[in-house]
């Protein structure tokens, strides 16, 4: 879905109120969409609240929540909230964005989850 993600305005490290950038994919339309921290406790919780208007998002918001389990084990819940635009077409748009971020949040939580465990692996073998 990503093409390209990171911090502007100035800001070089992520924190409360630091700004971002993401950018779609060309054959996604390569959507710009800005966002800024509005929490960011880490390692627990980040936010993002959409600030620019690209096309087809009236709204944007997204949470990361991370807590830790046992013997080394965590769990990652990702949760965000939009809302199509223009609003005559939310009835067409919303199920297919919302089909299009399941599929896409699913497929980068799996990735996440496949990162840790082959670095949760390398660090035992060692």
């Amino acid at each position: 879905m990503l093409q390209a993600a990171y911090l502007s305005d100035g800001y070089r490290t992520a924190q409360l109120h630091a700004t971002s950038i993401c950018k779609g994919r060309w054959y996604h339309g390569g959507i710009v969409v800005k966002t800024e921290y509005v929490v960011f406790n880490p390692p627990d919780v980040a936010a993002v609240k959409m600030t620019n208007k690209p096309p087809f998002f009236a709204t944007f918001a997204a949470s990361i929540h991370h807590r830790d389990i046992s013997d080394g084990m965590s769990q990652v819940e990702y949760t965000y909230t939009f809302t199509a635009r223009p609003t005559w077409m939310r009835w067409l748009l919303h199920p297919i964005m919302s089909a299009f971020f399941r599929f896409e949040t699913k497929k980068r939580l799996r990735a996440l989850r496949a990162f840790f465990t082959k670095r949760r692996g390398e660090m035992t073998a060692h």
